[in-house]
């Protein structure tokens, strides 16, 4: 017999460590870095009226960029809802939140993305963030591939999400031979082609 799986609601959003780094479509990924650099340029015009008070809002366009945007506004999490797998559930700008529906989920590809030091290709999805090896969690539904992408930047949190993915798999009838989880590194450009 088939038992449900109890998971609680704690289980089903895992904070996404190491905010800085974004996985974004194009059109993100301009908006984010409209946010981030818009207000470094005005300080910087600020300061060739007024030193002093163009150096203060210069820290405090770092601090917004390092600290309040990523953090404070973006809150990045992975979560499930009852019925929608969630990317940024609680973020405070809507464009950043991204959801698939549990129940059009066809596929789910887990694999290991590694991001060379020179690979600044500006692809339709894009990771924004330092080198280094990701686990990608990307859902495919009938009509779309990548429908929805999450990246966990710290090693293991993404087996903390695993619960969550499969109380959403199960509740939608679905069984977890639609996972497909490969440990061998991949580069971005690989991921996409797949």
């Amino acid at each position: 017999m088939n038992e449900k799986m109890v998971v609680s609601d704690e289980e089903c959003k895992v904070a996404i460590r190491k905010p800085l780094h974004l996985l974004m479509n194009r059109k993100l990924f301009i908006l984010y870095n409209v946010l981030i650099y818009l207000p470094v340029l005005l300080s910087l015009f600020v300061m060739a009226a007024s030193v002093g008070f163009g150096i203060v809002l210069l820290i405090a366009a770092f601090v917004f960029a390092d600290y309040v945007l990523p953090r404070k506004l973006l809150k990045r999490a992975a979560s499930y809802d009852g019925n929608d797998i969630i990317l940024n559930p609680d973020s405070k700008i809507a464009k950043f939140t991204e959801h698939v529906p549990a129940a059009e989920v066809t596929a789910v590809r887990i694999r290991r993305v590694k991001k060379p030091v020179f690979d600044t290709r500006f692809r339709s999805r894009y990771l924004n963030g330092y080198t280094g090896k990701y686990d990608v969690m990307a859902f495919d539904t009938a009509d779309r591939k990548n429908a929805l992408d999450i990246v966990f930047y710290a090693k293991g949190n993404i087996d903390e999400f695993m619960p969550a993915l499969k109380k959403a798999l199960a509740d939608h009838g679905k069984n977890e031979s639609v996972i497909s989880r490969n440990e061998m590194p991949v580069t971005i450009k690989q991921f996409e082609k797949e």
